[in-house]
């Protein structure tokens, strides 16, 4: 039966690349092509409004505790008890979120939970538009790009839609992420300082919004460390060494200066801060859920902690030592340890939904309410769901190592750039927590990359085959085909 689906999902996909190189040769206007993409974007919008207006989610954990703490900072409550103090000086990379949504809230003078649900519309929105942007640079204008996969393949990414109902930092983040990408490659393209100041800007407030954005600030540090060597004099190369160092310290210091202003004026530097060995034992400990994950024994870890913010290295120091007794048990174990790791990468990168219908339910509250929701994730409707993303991501993952393969010895800066974060996503998240919802940014980064690689193969195939069909005619093939 999984082999059936899995040649039913190759047939789905190689027919979708088919027809939709069928209708890239078909030679439609292109107001009109500008017309179907606007009208599928307002849809993409659409589905999302009316799914988040058919929720019944409530903000928890995290999202609780940042949502709630914007609210009374809105409302001038007092938000000075130890329960939020606490959750804040444990986890500070939260903190520019909370000031995000509070500034949100004064600017729109509302505290309506479904206030950041649209957000993350309108970021989902933007974020399509600088994908295409980028695309379009990849390809350089060249004729024969194939937007329609573009569109298929990001629009139908459909955990984002879905997704847009959760509370959180993740489309923020990603859209401005994307964003500062697309600027600096047009500064790259132009050496206009105000694309740069712009992708500075808005890398800045990404980090704000979602730490693990600092994976896109290295990798855009290593594209401008990479285009030096295309500048032609010295002095051109230090100034673009200088502007690799002014990249790094607009998007890092702002959240900075803002993590060190919150926690002197509410006294957060005298409690415990989260340890990254915590995140790193994560990383490599079995789980309930799955191997890398969250479990019981992080919880009691944290709980701890927490009980104790004044013996800080105590309960640190424990934890380093079981963190260096597992990776002696993986080291010891090769063969467990290869099984341990596929198996961790695989809950989240073969996880074709990223955890959507999880993060769209609550223990707490009467899903039956929501019609829409239940019958998405019926039983026959949601293989359907599953399949039609597992097939998404069959594309996006063939298409992109397409690309690397056929532009090999001639990938352009851009192209690697996408790649680096890429790689720095699924890197970073060998070592630290794993969680399919975390790598939904690395996914969307190579559907420009996918698709590129996708159209140089029809490119060669066309080639080809006009090859074969000159020579079984006899004409001459002109020189450089």
């Amino acid at each position: 039966m999984n082999v059936l689906k899995l040649l039913i999902s190759i047939a789905i996909s190689i027919g979708i690349i088919v027809f939709t190189y069928w209708i890239n040769n078909l030679n439609i206007h292109k107001n009109i092509k500008k017309v179907i993409n606007i009208i599928a974007i307002v849809g993409y919008a659409g589905f999302q409004v009316v799914w988040i207006q058919k929720s019944l989610l409530k903000p928890g954990a995290d999202s609780g505790m940042i949502y709630g703490t914007a609210k009374l900072l809105f409302n001038n409550q007092d938000i000075m008890k130890e329960h939020i103090l606490s959750y804040f000086a444990y986890y500070k990379q939260n903190i520019g979120l909370v000031v995000i949504y509070e500034k949100l809230m004064q600017l729109f003078q509302t505290d309506n939970l479904n206030l950041f649900r649209y957000l993350n519309v309108v970021c989902n929105v933007f974020m399509v538009l600088g994908l295409n942007w980028i695309y379009k640079m990849l390809e350089n204008g060249k004729k024969e790009k194939n937007g329609l996969l573009f569109y298929i393949l990001i629009l139908g990414f459909l955990p984002i839609s879905l997704l847009s109902t959760w509370v959180y930092g993740d489309f923020i983040g990603l859209s401005l992420s994307i964003w500062s990408i697309a600027f600096i490659m047009k500064y790259q393209q132009n050496k206009k300082i105000q694309y740069f100041i712009f992708s500075s800007i808005c890398m800045a407030i990404a980090i704000m919004a979602r730490s693990n954005s600092n994976i896109f600030i290295i990798a855009i540090a290593m594209y401008l460390l990479f285009t030096i060597s295309q500048e032609k004099t010295s002095k051109e190369k230090i100034i673009k060494l200088l502007i690799m160092c002014l990249f790094i310290l607009i998007s890092i210091m702002p959240n900075k200066i803002l993590t060190n202003y919150v926690s002197n004026k509410y006294q957060l530097n005298n409690r415990k801060e989260k340890s990254f060995i915590t995140y790193l034992y994560m990383g490599v400990s079995e789980g309930k859920m799955a191997n890398g994950w969250y479990n019981d024994e992080i919880n009691d870890i944290n709980n701890e902690m927490k009980k104790h913010p004044k013996d800080d290295k105590t309960i640190e120091n424990q934890t380093k030592e079981k963190l260096k007794e597992r990776v002696k048990y993986l080291l010891r174990n090769p063969g467990y340890c290869i099984n341990f790791y596929k198996y961790k990468v695989l809950s989240m990168w073969a996880e074709p939904t990223m955890a959507s219908e999880v993060y769209n339910s609550q223990r707490d509250v009467d899903m039956s309410g929501n019609k829409l929701l239940v019958k998405l994730f019926e039983e026959k409707n949601f293989e359907i769901l599953r399949l039609s993303q597992k097939i998404i991501n069959y594309i996006i993952f063939v298409g992109a190592l397409i690309c690397v393969i056929l532009k090999r010895k001639k990938m352009s800066n851009e192209m690697l750039l996408l790649v680096l974060v890429f790689l720095g996503g699924f890197s970073f998240h060998i070592l630290w927590e794993a969680k399919s919802r975390y790598i939904i940014s690395y996914v969307v980064i190579l559907i420009p990359v996918a698709t590129s690689g996708i159209t140089e193969l029809s490119e060669k195939l066309r080639t080809k085959e006009k090859k074969i069909k000159m020579l079984k005619e006899g004409e001459k093939i002109p020189n450089g085909e």
